[in-house]
């Protein structure tokens, strides 16, 4: 599946948080729309939550758009700038 795709990516790269498609979505753009919220807020996610794609979303939007509450609360608990 996806979801194991981008979980094997950021166990294999450290610096794949900081990749992005042409969209401009990084890993945890994917990761957090899939829900992995345990297994993206155990890695560091240090300057990659406040990354915005080429539409200007964040991870934060994007998972706010997905309607995950625990995904929302993850993120702002790893410092994502709600604004």
């Amino acid at each position: 599946s996806k979801m194991q795709a981008v979980k094997k990516l950021l166990e294999l790269d450290k610096d794949a948080k900081f990749d992005s498609d042409v969209f401009g979505n990084t890993l945890l753009h994917f990761a957090l729309t899939g829900q992995a919220v345990d297994f993206v807020m155990s890695r560091n996610t240090s300057g990659a939550v406040d990354i915005r794609n080429k539409a200007g979303l964040t991870p934060l939007m994007v998972t706010y758009a997905c309607g995950s509450r625990d995904a929302i609360s993850a993120i702002l608990a790893n410092d994502a700038d709600p604004t």
